[in-house]
């Protein structure tokens, strides 16, 4: 697995997304998740593709790699709080 981040808004928002362009590393994570949420997870599988979702939903999980290529996962971490300060 590659080196994740993790931004956490403590919300009562019923959703968790994961952001990794590997899938099998996507399916390990949404695995581990399922076992601690109820919440429904969803999966993106680049940067960009992560911060259009976090713009149509409300999360309170963002599980993004760092390794991502078009926006990588720290830089879609800022651009999401960028947007959530709008």
């Amino acid at each position: 697995m590659t080196e994740t981040n993790v931004a956490i808004g403590l919300s009562d928002d019923k959703y968790v997304i994961v952001a990794d362009e590997d899938q099998h590393s996507r399916r390990d994570y949404i695995s581990e998740i399922e076992g601690l949420t109820e919440r429904e997870i969803h999966e993106v599988g680049s940067g960009q593709e992560l911060v259009e979702r976090v713009r149509e939903e409300d999360y309170c999980l963002v599980l993004t790699s760092d390794e991502l290529t078009e926006l990588g996962g720290l830089e879609a971490i800022k651009a999401i709080r960028l947007f959530d300060l709008d």
